[in-house]
């Protein structure tokens, strides 16, 4: 998370991440990597240092990977990373951090989460949130949002798994995505009544 957080500090544009040559690529990538890494190796001893160095390698080739991506991917602009925000959700206050939003060209934005492990799936196979985290994100911005995604880091593959306008289309996602947030705020309102029942998001 903090080497993405820096790779993307300055918030380009996708047209300015397809203009990277490879060594504008290989620069940014060593930069972000040796800004992500100091506070975690502060107190480390020689073999976690070794254990550091081939960790440094893993994160980089993530990172590469994580461009590749996003070069493929409709244009856009990145508008946040890391951004701690607050929202008040019927009675519940959430602190929040979303990894990234990016912005349209018409000034919808994308809610993107970062994963590592296993691959993270927005929808289930009923094409229902697996969870709701990005929703409650969403609930927090103010711009119309036009998708919502993991994108998952790990060494086995690096994938944006998504769902929005594009791939409902703009009025059946708009449909869903109000009732998915009413589903997040009704659950809200009940824990804030004193519901405090764990239950899987439906």
């Amino acid at each position: 998370h903090a080497a993405a957080f820096h790779l993307y500090s300055d918030r380009p544009s996708q047209a300015e991440i397809r203009g990277w040559l490879d060594e504008d690529i290989d620069h940014r990538i060593s930069a972000a990597v040796k800004r992500a890494f100091p506070r975690y190796e502060r107190h480390a001893d020689g073999m976690l240092k070794e254990l550091f160095t081939l960790e440094r390698q893993r994160v980089a080739q993530l990172l590469r990977e994580l461009v590749d991506v996003d070069v493929q991917r409709d244009r856009f602009s990145v508008r946040d990373v890391e951004l701690s925000t607050e929202i008040d959700i019927e009675g519940v206050r959430l602190r929040l951090r979303i990894d990234r939003i990016d912005r349209f060209d018409d000034g919808a934005v994308a809610i993107l989460d970062y994963k590592t492990g296993g691959r993270r799936k927005f929808l289930d196979g009923s094409g229902e949130p697996a969870d709701a985290q990005l929703l409650v994100y969403a609930i927090a911005v103010e711009e119309p949002v036009a998708a919502l995604g993991f994108y998952t880091l790990d060494s086995r593959e690096t994938v944006l798994d998504a769902s929005g306008r594009d791939a409902m289309g703009a009025d059946e996602w708009q449909q869903a995505l109000l009732r998915w947030k009413q589903a997040v705020a009704a659950a809200a309102g009940e824990f804030a009544a004193g519901d405090v029942r764990i239950r899987y998001w439906q």
